[in-house]
């Protein structure tokens, strides 16, 4: 085996050649033999799967031998082989959940096109009949016909007498003669359109024992004993034909291992990278810092902002560039944290930027630190709405290296605004920012600025160490005192009218509040929507009292208008979509009203719950939902259980999975089949460990026994993540 390193591909040796009657022979043609096939060979040359097939298989991820070999079986299932029919319904009325497998003749079949699409057939024997359906299915009327003999299998429910079997596997009768019966444990493969489970469990066990041996395990034999780890091939053949629950799981951690240590790898690189990237500025700390801080601040620091300040000035002080994750529940003190990393840079001479997802953002820091930095230095708002002259003067001052303050969107990133010589870039809602954004900071042409990018949205620690795993971390986990815990509730949407009018008679007690809309206007969805709910409103429980409307769509003059109006106390009400999820602070709100909750995501509704509780009033977020699924009962029960940001942040992820929470269904998180993130933290951890010896060993993965280490990271990730991309 030899293993191009410019191409990422193994090149097998044909094993067993043989010089025969003077020509060079492979094993196979000694035989007679087909040669088995090579596990980087297409599907589609395969006997079996025309073009057809091939791209359905695509469509499951499939494309080559090794993949159909590493392809995960949507479940493991012991199976009820029973001899007739009306046995089975015996079965099936006692067991519902038993995996029936019945033989016989289809007796009549049709398609349904009326309602939802579907094709039924009756399957029939000695003793009686069943009903079959298959949803979807109207591509089968041209295979199973009556008079077909059939196997079929799968769980089935009782309609009276009626045994009805919905979306079974099946297959010729003569085929399901073949079936292995000494398997205990039968694995059941996901399927699409053309493509049944009987077919693809056929052709894995067909090739599992001429491909598998054939594969090259990725992980280096030292990697698995110490890991207590299979090898692939035990690994691959556990996994399609276990003979108990302990093998399926020694099977699974074996090749979760593998995806995640795939990950971290590319972690590992960067972290190398950041190491090894042009120095930053050392900006040593003094106790006239310390001082000068607790001047500018109106309130005393708790513990967790003190850890944090000084993980920060220890990281500034180093020619490595500092690349820190500060995150903290809303309301932590984060701007307090970042304000002691400003100053420190500041005072030593260098520009400093600030960046905001959003323009409304950068224009309440921006005002949030001119108050707090006053006269002592100079602080620029970079947006895209600021005058021609303005965005001229900021230029100017960025070009000359004063020691400014600039505050804006992402775009301070730009060439043209000459911030590459900043000492320090701090970066609001960190989640807005990715590998990419955090890579351009390291192109600078002399010296790479140091990085703190916070969050409101704690991050769960497995996608710390995996999407964000380039980052070094603080965490602010306490509140500064005299903040009170905000109360949550839930209420029926059959209600919603008494939501509002509490909301009216809160403000006529000289409060605030925030009513949340899911929508603009009305779609195809019944969701509260600003353009029914105003109406509702100005006739209704808010008919006395001064309200304002902001969504996205508003120009961005009529926006602030209105924002401002609320913070100073003009308006008493303020309805809003989303658009408040992040940096609205009026301490004055304490009632909260979120229509049509269920139609937001888990973190979400945490980050709209943190825009009141700002103040000393106690505060209420009041969820108005009917949720039509069990996972958004779930979203509205976590977030009333618990103000925990890092209990809903664990709860989000095992709802949605890793990639919908980093936005990025792409990406190497988002494809793991095996790994389970929330559950394999410790698994997780030792492959952090792995590949942090591996990288520090070798750092391109070129030494002899690394080829498959890093044909295994660039597999698990998109090319903007590989090790090269790093």
């Amino acid at each position: 085996m030899s293993f191009d390193i410019r191409t990422g591909v193994f090149h097998f040796k044909r094993f067993g050649r043989r010089i025969v009657h003077g020509e060079d022979a492979t094993l196979g043609s000694i035989t007679g033999l087909p040669p088995a096939p090579a596990p980087n060979a297409a599907l589609s040359s395969l006997s079996g799967i025309g073009s057809v097939r091939a791209e359905r298989l695509a469509a499951l991820g499939l494309r080559t031998v090794e993949d159909l070999m590493r392809h995960r079986p949507l479940r493991w299932e012991r199976q009820v082989d029973l001899a007739t029919i009306e046995e089975a319904k015996a079965t099936a009325a006692a067991d519902p959940k038993a995996v029936l497998v019945l033989h016989g003749e289809i007796e009549r079949a049709r398609a349904v096109r009326a309602g939802r699409p579907r094709f039924e057939a009756v399957l029939s024997d000695e003793s009686g009949t069943a009903q079959l359906r298959w949803f979807g299915g109207l591509w089968l009327q041209n295979k199973i016909v009556p008079g077909l003999r059939v196997r079929v299998e799968g769980k089935a429910t009782m309609q009276g007498r009626t045994m009805i079997l919905t979306n079974p596997g099946w297959s010729v009768h003569d085929e399901a003669a073949t079936a292995d019966p000494s398997a205990p444990l039968r694995p059941v493969y996901p399927a699409t359109e053309g493509i049944p489970p009987r077919f693809l469990h056929d052709r894995i066990r067909s090739l599992i024992k001429e491909v598998v041996p054939a594969m090259v395990d990725p992980l280096p034999e030292t990697t698995r004993q110490r890991w207590n780890l299979l090898s692939l091939q035990d690994a691959l053949r556990q996994l399609h034909q276990p003979n108990d629950e302990s093998e399926i799981e020694a099977a699974r951690r074996r090749l979760a291992f593998e995806e995640l240590l795939g990950l971290q790898l590319v972690v590992a690189r960067r972290r190398y990278g950041i190491r090894t990237a042009k120095p930053a500025t050392e900006l040593p700390t003094n106790d006239a810092l310390d001082t000068e801080l607790q001047d500018l601040l109106p309130f005393a620091l708790t513990g967790a902002q003190t850890r944090a300040i000084e993980d920060i000035r220890q990281d500034l002080e180093r020619p490595v560039p500092m690349h820190r994750l500060l995150q903290g529940d809303v309301g932590s003190g984060k701007t307090a944290v970042a304000l002691a990393a400003l100053l420190q840079c500041l005072r030593h001479g260098l520009p400093a930027a600030f960046m905001a997802p959003t323009e409304l953002l950068a224009e309440q820091h921006h005002r949030t630190l001119s108050s707090l930095l006053g006269d002592r230095f100079t602080v620029h708002l970079c947006t895209g709405s600021r005058s021609v002259a303005e965005r001229r003067t900021a230029a100017d001052a960025a070009t000359a290296g004063r020691p400014d303050l600039f505050v804006g969107t992402q775009a301070l990133l730009s060439e043209h605004l000459g911030l590459q010589d900043a000492g320090l870039v701090v970066v609001d809602e960190q989640h807005r920012f990715g590998v990419r954004q955090r890579a351009l900071l390291r192109r600078a042409d002399v010296r790479t600025p140091h990085l703190l990018v916070m969050t409101a949205t704690p991050i769960p620690r497995s996608l710390a160490l995996t999407h964000y795993g380039d980052l070094d971390v603080s965490i602010l986990d306490e509140l500064p005192p005299g903040r009170t815990p905000i109360r949550t509730v839930a209420m029926h949407a059959s209600k919603m009218d008494a939501a509002l009018a509490r909301v009216g008679e809160r403000v006529q007690d000289g409060e605030q509040a925030y009513i949340v809309v899911p929508a603009i206007e009305p779609g195809e969805r019944v969701d509260p929507n600003l353009e029914e709910l105003v109406p509702r409103l100005q006739q209704g429980p808010l008919a006395d009292v001064p309200f304002g409307v902001v969504h996205g769509r508003l120009d961005r003059s009529t926006r602030d208008d209105t924002m401002a109006a609320f913070r100073d106390g003009s308006l008493r009400v303020l309805v809003a979509t989303t658009v408040i999820e992040v940096g609205v602070d009026v301490p004055n709100a304490s009632l909260m009203v979120i229509l049509g909750a269920d139609r937001f995501g888990l973190a979400q509704l945490h980050q709209l719950r943190g825009r009141v509780g700002r103040g000393a009033a106690a505060s209420t977020c009041v969820l108005v939902a009917d949720p039509a699924t069990e996972d958004g009962q779930a979203r509205l029960d976590a977030v009333v259980s618990t103000t925990d940001g890092f209990v809903i942040a664990e709860e989000d992820l095992r709802l949605r999975g890793p990639g919908e929470v980093i936005g990025e269904r792409q990406s190497g998180l988002a494809r793991l089949q095996f790994a389970r993130l929330p559950g394999d933290e410790e698994l997780l951890e030792q492959a952090r460990e792995e590949a942090a010896t591996r990288i520090g060993d070798d750092p391109e993965l070129t030494a002899p026994g690394h080829a498959g280490l890093a044909q295994l990271a660039n597999r698990v990730h998109t090319p903007t993540e590989t090790l090269e991309g790093g």
